[in-house]
């Protein structure tokens, strides 16, 4: 449910179809918000606490709610799904009745339904960050990095690849998160590919400009340079292979993973998957994480994070489940 920047209308009214609902609704909206849990913490009893927030939250004026309604027994799967077929419905609205249609979310929720539809559950999410203590004399771990993305010869690649790091870890959807770290992987491997002089050929190019040079009759000019330019170009895959062993010298677990990723990515945009799992996005994430820290000089802070303890995963994933899934 959001309020419109600039948009309104006489009289409130729905429309319905193809598991969604648009209601644009007419006087404003008041409610109850629930924030995401963001804590948890060990009870004398031995079972854990979370902390969160609930607040009123009132809106004046003329408000759009859309509701998309996905069936399936996988919850996260059915999460995810709905709040793409709504980010869509949002889109086609602003395509509609342009950009004025927009606006920042007053409420988005989750609601699973049993089969008989009537009983339900909301969904809050979890979110537990750990405090983390920064003292001035860790500062100085920064000044080398500023240096080196600078001075690196794919310094603005490496620049871009840490913003949509920062996108993926401030975005709530796991496909949006996978995607910016995905973007980020691609812009790291395709500046490089751009930094490399002389400009790498492909075999394949090569050899058929030779087979053109010399057939008889002559081939059309045109169609000769149709065909040597859809080739000419290297895939994403070949351009990351290069990238990594130019950094790590060998192809090793991490980067052996890049394909079966690459392959996720151009099903979600070609529409052929709509989902990810956690573990692909710990995947792409891990890969961006390794190479930003080769290249800015981080290898051992970073991989001391990544191997740090996993407790509060299991804690996190404890409360969240239900409780006849709940390892006993």
């Amino acid at each position: 449910m959001f309020q419109p920047q600039r948009a309104g209308w006489s009289e409130p009214f729905v429309i319905v179809g193809h598991r969604a609902r648009i209601r644009f609704w007419k006087g404003g909206i008041k409610g109850h918000k629930m924030s995401g849990f963001h804590d948890a913490e060990p009870t004398p009893e031995g079972t854990f606490s979370v902390e969160g927030t609930v607040e009123e939250v009132e809106a004046e004026g003329d408000v759009v709610e859309v509701l998309a309604t996905i069936p399936g027994n996988d919850e996260e799967q059915a999460k995810e799904e709905a709040k793409n077929h709504v980010e869509s419905a949002i889109g086609l609205l602003a395509l509609c009745f342009g950009e004025q249609i927009l606006g920042k979310p007053i409420f988005t929720e989750y609601y699973f339904s049993s089969a008989t539809g009537e009983e339900g559950h909301i969904h809050v999410p979890v979110k537990h960050l750990v405090e983390v203590s920064i003292e001035r004399s860790l500062v100085s771990l920064i000044d080398e990095p500023l240096a080196k993305l600078f001075h690196s010869t794919i310094g603005p690649s490496i620049g871009m690849a840490l913003r949509w790091y920062a996108v993926g870890l401030n975005s709530d959807s796991p496909v949006d998160v996978y995607i910016a770290f995905f973007v980020g992987l691609e812009a790291l491997a395709s500046g490089y590919f751009a930094s490399i002089n002389p400009k790498p050929v492909r075999e394949e190019c090569a050899q058929l400009k030779e087979y053109f040079a010399e057939a008889r009759p002559p081939i059309n000019h045109r169609l000769r340079e149709i065909v040597l330019n859809s080739i000419a170009g290297f895939p994403l895959s070949m351009k990351f292979d290069k990238y990594w062993k130019s950094r790590f010298g060998h192809e090793t677990r991490e980067s052996g993973e890049f394909s079966r990723l690459n392959r996720l990515r151009s099903e979600l945009l070609h529409g052929r998957a709509r989902s990810v799992a956690s573990q692909q996005v710990n995947s792409v994430k891990t890969l961006l994480e390794k190479l930003l820290a080769k290249e800015l000089g981080l290898d051992n802070v970073v991989t001391t994070r990544q191997a740090g303890p996993k407790l509060l995963d299991f804690i996190l994933s404890y409360v969240t489940a239900p409780s006849s899934e709940r390892p006993q």
